[in-house]
């Protein structure tokens, strides 16, 4: 687990893509390309009110900001007061800052938020971490008008954790299965937060968002499994990263795991399946929006 005193604004602002440019490049094209279909399927309008909740670096609010003009007014709510700073001085340079407020607010309550005041709420990969998702998504129908809209992006992590002996995050590991294994009991034990990022699928979230009362429900559920190459820019910069905020970097995973030896021998095997491109990529996604009957 992450010893950050802050791990959100670490993870975001550095360990997400371990400090390296080219990955930072690569990921913001993904992210991108994610925020543009979240807003896509909320459709925020000029003079509008929108909630981001858990903004992380801002990456949906300062977009949505831009879309309801300077009449309208986005609310990032974050645990993070690091983050939310960060997101001032994003907005401050964007010359959004007249549209935005922020607000240290958590799920699954949603504290100090008020009841009906905004059209739109949207969420990216924030429920994942939330162990009591019914209650969060009733705090964000609650926060809605009626007639409001809700928009949220979650990894679908059941189906991402498939283990395959023969690799270590995608890459082929053949000969080192033992090694392998070790990290990954490693890192098992090391995850306080795997319980809630692995309670749910996109059945359970598409049940629970009509439950709590919205009305209008859709999803887009999207899986692949890709072979080829690995998306990082380098295998040191791979395994410089975290792959969620709470957890350590692939790399302090090797050094806790096994032996300096032990865990050279991995690095070997792991840098050549990158120069191969022998690498399987296990993703699945979910899009749901929804609305708060009128």
């Amino acid at each position: 687990m992450s010893g950050a005193a802050d791990p959100w604004a670490d993870w975001l602002l550095r360990r997400r893509d371990g400090g390296d440019a080219a990955n930072r490049a690569i990921a913001r094209a993904a992210l991108h390309r994610i925020r543009d279909r979240l807003l896509a399927g909320v459709d925020p309008q000029p003079g509008e009110h929108v909630l981001d909740v858990g903004c992380g670096d801002g990456l949906i609010g300062l977009r949505a900001a831009e879309l309801v003009g300077p009449t309208g007014r986005v609310v990032l709510s974050d645990i993070s007061p690091t983050l939310l700073e960060h997101c001032r001085q994003a907005a401050l340079a964007a010359g959004l800052h007249e549209r935005c407020a922020y607000v240290v607010a958590a799920l699954p309550e949603l504290r100090g938020i008020a009841d009906t005041a905004f059209d739109v709420v949207t969420d990216r990969s924030v429920l994942i971490y939330i162990p009591d998702k019914a209650t969060a998504l009733a705090a964000m129908h609650r926060v809605l008008r009626p007639g409001g809209r809700l928009g949220l992006f979650e990894p679908i992590n059941r189906f991402t954790s498939a283990r395959d002996p023969g690799r270590l995050w995608g890459f082929a590991v053949h000969g080192a299965e033992e090694l392998a294994a070790r990290v990954n009991a490693v890192a098992a034990a090391d995850a306080p937060e795997a319980a809630a990022m692995l309670s749910f699928d996109e059945r359970d979230l598409f049940t629970t968002v009509a439950a709590v009362g919205f009305v209008d429900v859709r999803m887009d559920y999207h899986a692949e499994v890709l072979d080829g190459r690995s998306p990082a820019s380098s295998i040191e910069a791979f395994l410089a990263t975290a792959p969620n905020p709470l957890a350590p970097t692939y790399a302090e995973l090797l050094a806790e795991a096994l032996s300096p030896t032990e865990a050279e021998i991995l690095r070997a095997k792991l840098a050549r399946a990158f120069a191969a491109g022998d690498h399987r990529r296990r993703s699945a996604v979910v899009h749901i929006s929804a609305t708060r009957a009128g």
